[in-house]
């Protein structure tokens, strides 16, 4: 998914008063810890680029790091974030919900694709 779609797709989906360098910021924040917590703590066969978020001049046809089934996540992350700004605590609890189920499945996924990083070989007694 693009930066584009996950835009267009939560402003057709949830109608909101928020501009793009708002959403950007999010898809950037969710994006560094998917790079963080998940890509740069497993083996690759090659070092992943390194990750330095998006600014507000980002070319909007930029490919996020979640790809296909599981880039529905970047939906119900912008989903999410709007419902907490506008203050909407059970509208953000089942849009998180839903962003947990996705991270979820993303995450299991991941791990079954690639072996995480060893860092200790042996106990030291």
């Amino acid at each position: 998914m693009k930066i584009r779609e996950a835009i267009e797709t939560v402003d057709r989906l949830m109608p909101n008063q928020y501009e793009n360098p708002d959403k950007i910021r999010w898809l950037s924040e969710l994006d560094g810890i998917v790079y963080r917590d998940i890509i740069c703590t497993h083996e690759h066969e090659t070092e992943p680029a390194a990750f330095t978020g998006y600014d507000e001049s980002v070319d909007y046809e930029t490919e996020l790091l979640i790809p296909w089934p599981y880039d529905e996540i970047y939906r119900w992350y912008l989903s999410m974030k709007i419902c907490d700004a506008n203050g909407e605590t059970t509208k953000y609890s089942n849009e998180a919900a839903k962003y947990n189920s996705y991270w979820q499945g993303y995450f299991n996924a991941y791990n079954q694709a690639h072996m995480p990083k060893q860092y200790a070989t042996h106990f030291r007694l």
